[in-house]
Order: structure tokens, then C-alpha cells, then sequence
């Protein structure tokens, strides 16, 4: 799974060969879930980093 994540990541899809394999453990609807939740945190990275979003007492 980690590895399909740093390819969603790097390469912004999951080409035929990486898609099948994960198919082979995953339904459509759950490849989806896990697509849909890595596009969600990288969302939100760009989000916090865009607007230079800090934690509580971090400069």
C-alpha cells in the first residue's frame, strides 16, 4: 500500500500494472477510498504550507 501511496504521490495516478496489483487486493470502491484519502492530506499539506500554517507554539 505504501508503495501505490508514493506513486499517487509522485505520479499523480496509479499506472495499469500498479492498478491491477491493487485490484487484486482491493475492490474498485476501496481503491477509490484509498485514492480519495491520500489526495485528502495532500490537500490539506498544500493548504497549511501555502498559507504558512503553524502549530501551536511553532514559529
Amino acid at each position: 500500500m505504501l508503495r501505490w501511496t508514493d506513486t499517487i504521490l509522485d505520479e499523480h495516478a496509479l499506472g495499469e500494472v500498479a492498478r491491477a496489483e491493487a485490484l487484486e487486493l482491493f475492490s474498485v470502491t476501496e481503491l477509490a477510498d484509498l485514492v480519495l484519502a491520500v489526495d485528502f492530506y495532500q490537500l490539506v499539506c498544500s493548504v497549511l504550507n501555502t498559507f504558512y500554517v503553524t502549530t501551536e507554539g511553532e514559529s
